[in-house]
């Protein structure tokens, strides 16, 4: 009767349940991250909706596996110590550039905090990626600038766009998922056609989710 049973079962079974399914490597997938912006100095930027600015975002690894291990690490704080103790850390960063003409939001400076800086979660500081393609970039795109002296360097500036760009220069290496809203929210509340900030935010958290 046992044996009956059994294969009753396993004619009933459906097909995907009988297919063996390859499994997918931890370091194959897409990692996640968060960052939670407010006011520089520690106060939190409170919405319409009363609630703390943060946005979640997924990286994309096929875009550039270089890219988003360094993204992420920047985000967890990861990487060895250079100049005056200083280790790799979003943490800090501030909103340096805040575009409400094209909806884009700059930042990832943690070293000079004005745009002008930035060093790579690697003890060189910069990181190499040989794929400069360009093109259309859509909102919530999360895009590594590369350094004016060379198309192929980045180290941690990046920016965020609130709105569907024809042309980007950078590399696209993740989405926003949670938070396009308090993003284009800033925008609103504190970009300018210049890109200066009309006040002054920053990064107050991040890591890796």
């Amino acid at each position: 009767m046992t044996s009956l049973l059994g294969l009753i079962c396993e004619a009933t079974a459906p097909v995907s349940d009988m297919r063996t399914r390859t499994p997918i490597p931890y370091c194959a997938m897409d990692p996640w991250v968060f960052m939670e912006i407010g006011f520089a100095g520690g106060a939190a930027i409170e919405s319409l909706i009363n609630q703390v600015l943060r946005i979640e975002a997924r990286m994309d690894r096929k875009a550039s596996p270089k890219l988003v291990e360094n993204f992420v690490a920047l985000c967890k704080g990861d990487g060895p110590s250079f100049e005056m103790g200083i280790r790799p850390n979003f943490n800090g960063s501030p909103l340096f550039a805040i575009d409400s003409k094209r909806g884009i939001i700059s930042t990832g400076d943690y070293v000079l905090k004005n745009g002008c800086g930035g060093r790579s979660a690697t003890l060189s500081g910069t990181v190499y990626e040989t794929d400069i393609r360009t093109g259309p970039a859509s909102a919530g795109s999360i895009v590594m600038l590369p350094l004016d002296t060379d198309a192929t360097a980045y180290n941690s500036i990046f920016c965020i766009l609130t709105k569907n760009v024809p042309y980007i220069e950078g590399k696209v290496i993740g989405k926003v998922t949670k938070g396009l809203d308090s993003l284009k929210y800033i925008v609103w509340r504190c970009g300018t056609a210049s890109g200066v900030p009309k006040e002054a935010l920053e990064i107050q958290a991040c890591g890796q989710l």
